[in-house]
């Protein structure tokens, strides 16, 4: 497999697998038939998938994978060899002061590697190439949480921008109604003052809203480094939770998501070191052959040798207990992370339900009666039957019933992300491909 295929496989098993999960929340959103330039509506699958293209963290890891590949490269290496030619017994004095006594030889020599070292070192690679796809996986779903976060952020906005509006309208409509109140005498002229400030107040929590719903837009674009955010909108998917969540198979997929899987990729890593430290321990034999000559005989004679190095097993003891000792510490943080996984499992849950119980109460107990309460001393108000101050108080009730509607249902919707991160499961990629299927349910 290439270079840049190894990326983006990587890339795209998280990209897969997140997707397959995400029913939670609404990364199954079919694709429009026209590019994203010409989109005005962004959808998450989009973001997402420019996120995925073009945020500098991923590049990264070309550059790592490119490192490892040359790390292969040199662990694949065999012993080279070795051509020395010598000259003894020459320039000397006496009997040894020219060449007529020199003796030449010409040799060969290397190394004969014991204990399967090569295939321990390659052994090492691969467990870092392993231990790296859960790293970039990891990012993966880092920047997929992140970017799902700052889109349900401004799909609450834009929805708290909606009801914003309708608000200052709202206001508008009551000011112009105490005017015509006040002009037949049956409002004081401060009443209409106080719906005009009223009025102005609305405006400028609009406009408010709006600004909030600008930079938001530029920060979800910030993400895959556009300054400018060429989008109006995104989708009205707030209020889609997706499936019932049980507690025992999320601690389920948590044991085999990336977040956890890494801790058995490390594992790996740190046999594979085990290993290679123990081959080192192991000589090596260094051999040479040659051929001597003598020139005052102008005779010929093979030479070989043999050199073993003395007490190496003992030189390598410090390393192998250290690398025990790092396994086992590994041992432990991955019961550590376990538990706080788990924990975090726990309450995300926990706090979805209550957001989704929240959410079904205000829309179909607490809303309804306040929409009813407010359209009956809206026609009470202008009938002269109820005060300004009853008017204004049920129309804010109702409005804030609304506001915490939209901060319920992005809460339940962000636990929903967390859900995701925590037990998204690398997969086989071949079984699936980068688009998403029309159906929108899990496989």
């Amino acid at each position: 497999m290439s270079l840049q295929s190894n990326i983006q496989l990587s890339t795209q098993r998280c990209w897969t697998s997140y997707k397959t999960s995400c029913g939670l929340i609404i990364i199954l959103l079919t694709l429009a038939s026209t590019t994203f330039a010409n989109e005005r509506v962004l959808t998450l699958s989009q973001a997402i998938e420019q996120v995925l293209e073009h945020h500098p963290e991923l590049s990264l890891f070309r550059w790592r994978h490119q490192a490892l590949e040359g790390t292969l490269q040199q662990a694949e290496l065999k012993p080279g060899y070795e051509l020395e030619l010598a000259l003894e017994d020459m320039a000397g004095s006496g009997d040894f002061s020219d060449l007529q006594r020199a003796e030449a030889t010409i040799a060969l020599s290397s190394i004969i590697e014991l204990g399967k070292k090569r295939d321990k070192r390659l052994d090492l690679v691969t467990s870092e190439r392993t231990q790296l796809e859960f790293e970039q996986q990891i990012v993966v779903l880092e920047l997929l949480r992140e970017v799902t976060s700052r889109y349900i952020d401004l799909m609450a906005t834009q929805a708290s921008l909606t009801l914003s509006e309708e608000a200052s309208s709202l206001a508008k409509n009551i000011h112009r109604v105490a005017k015509r109140r006040a002009d037949a005498g049956a409002t004081p002229e401060a009443e209409v003052k106080r719906t005009q400030a009223a009025a102005g107040q609305a405006r400028l929590k609009a406009a408010a809203a709006n600004s909030q719903f600008e930079y938001q837009k530029i920060a979800l674009a910030a993400l895959w480094g556009d300054p400018h955010a060429h989008f109006s909108a995104v989708e009205n998917k707030l209020f889609e939770f997706g499936e019932q969540l049980s507690l025992s198979d999320l601690f389920n997929k948590l044991n085999d998501s990336p977040l956890i899987q890494i801790y058995g990729a490390y594992a790996s890593k740190k046999n594979a070191e085990l290993y290679l430290a123990q081959s080192q321990g192991k000589v090596d034999l260094e051999w040479g052959l040659g051929i001597k000559q003598f020139e005052a005989s102008n005779d010929f004679a093979l030479t070989a040798g043999v050199s073993v190095p003395l007490y190496l097993a003992s030189r390598g003891e410090g390393k192998v207990n250290s690398l025990r000792a790092e396994q086992e510490q590994n041992l432990s943080r991955k019961q550590m992370a376990l538990l706080h996984y788990r924990m975090q499992l726990l309450q995300a849950l926990t706090q979805r339900q209550q957001a989704i119980v929240t959410v079904n109460t205000l829309r179909e107990e607490i809303i309804p009666a306040l929409t009813l309460a407010l359209s009956d001393t809206q026609r009470g108000y202008q009938r002269g039957r109820y005060t300004y101050h009853e008017y204004v108080a049920v129309q804010h009730e109702l409005l804030e019933a609304r506001q915490d509607l939209i901060r319920a249902a992005a809460s339940a919707l962000h636990q929903n992300v967390l859900i995701d991160q925590l037990t998204t499961q690398p997969i086989d990629i071949a079984r699936y491909q980068m688009t998403e299927d029309a159906t929108g349910s899990r496989p």
